[in-house]
């Protein structure tokens, strides 16, 4: 018997004998992310059609890969790199596609507090499971993420990251008036003041 026939065929099911396979690689997790737009098309309703159709995400979508030690803190941070936004609300993921279902939520804040730390390979996922992110609790952006796969090769020149972006990515913020916002200010006064 040849000492080579005692060695084990690699798990992934390559046909390929240990340890020239992939035995020792790194498991890489593909995202794609699509903006939902009927989200901040609802959440901009009173605003005039110009505003609006100005501040729609034009099929805004990007495709992100992160190493099994990355977590979910990691992909909102990728998520945020992608929009370009200011990093500075509260964040969750929901990871029965269900919004606010609180017992499928990973959630954190800028700071990275939160237990949205959990390491992507410490997650079951489901196959081409689909989830959903939303970020700033008060405008409601709103995501779904897709898990398009898990495997030992990385696209090349890429271990983690923004592989691609596609369309354009909304304003973070509302549009506003000045009028109403001047309306605003003179009531918060008169609120401090006690008028």
């Amino acid at each position: 018997m040849k000492k080579t026939d005692l060695i084990e065929l690699c798990a992934c099911g390559s046909g390929i004998k240990l340890p020239k396979c992939c035995s020792d690689k790194t498991n890489y997790y593909l995202f794609h992310v699509k903006y939902l737009t009927e989200n901040l098309a609802e959440n901009l309703a009173e605003n005039l059609a110009e505003n609006l159709a100005e501040n729609l995400a034009e099929n805004f979508a990007c495709t992100i890969q992160l190493a099994e030690e990355k977590t979910l803190f990691d992909l909102h941070l990728s998520i945020q790199a992608a929009t370009q936004w200011d990093e500075d609300h509260m964040f969750a993921f929901f990871m029965n596609n269900v919004w606010w279902d609180h017992q499928h939520k990973y959630a954190g804040n800028p700071l990275g507090e939160g237990n949205a730390n959990i390491k992507l390979k410490d997650i079951a996922w489901g196959r081409s499971q689909k989830f959903a992110y939303v970020f700033d609790f008060g405008d409601e952006h709103r995501f779904e993420i897709k898990l398009a796969s898990i495997s030992k090769n990385p696209v090349p020149n890429k271990s983690s990251g923004i592989i691609e972006i596609r369309g354009s990515a909304p304003k973070q913020y509302r549009p506003w008036d000045e009028k109403s916002q001047v309306f605003e200010e003179a009531a918060d006064f008169e609120v401090r003041v006690g008028l």
